[in-house]
């Protein structure tokens, strides 16, 4: 996303506000659900149409819990087959699959120092100068620059 994105009048602009927690939502991730919401709301990361991908996430990481059980004894991390030969634990796939899941997640949701510093929010960061308080400058080069004042400068 670019800060052009920002200037087109026309970007959705979903409401700010913690979506509906799904029905019949396993309770370990209806906790992750309460802990993680309220945080992504507060940093303008958590609108009112991200439900389901929200809730994919607190139950990945409420089965990442249980996978990490029972992969707590050594023996667990290896299965064997009916022919006698040792494979690598199903939950081991199934482990590595949510880490996967997790991370891609976290990541849509700007809860990764990388992807936090590429996301816009929707709200206001109060620690910004407003827009429409840019110092004014006296040469014509710097006029129309958006980014006198800030310190930054796109490549």
């Amino acid at each position: 996303m670019s800060d052009k994105d920002d200037l087109i009048p026309r970007s959705p602009r979903p409401d700010r506000s913690i979506p509906k927690q799904p029905k019949n939502f396993p309770k370990v991730a209806a906790a992750v659900w309460e802990e993680l919401a309220p945080r992504l709301l507060a940093a303008g990361l958590l609108t009112d149409v991200d439900g389901t991908a929200f809730a994919l996430l607190c139950r990945d990481i409420a089965d990442i819990e249980r996978v990490e059980e029972k992969l707590s004894e050594l023996d667990q991390w290896v299965d064997e087959t009916p022919n006698g030969f040792k494979v690598q634990s199903v939950w081991l796939n199934i482990r590595n699959r949510l880490h996967a899941d997790i991370m891609s997640l976290c990541k849509e949701f700007g809860m990764t120092p990388a992807s936090r510093s590429t996301l816009k929010t929707t709200g206001i960061d109060k620690g910004q100068p407003d827009l429409f308080d840019q110092p004014s400058t006296s040469t014509s080069k710097t006029t129309h620059d958006p980014y006198v004042g800030y310190g930054i400068r796109p490549n």
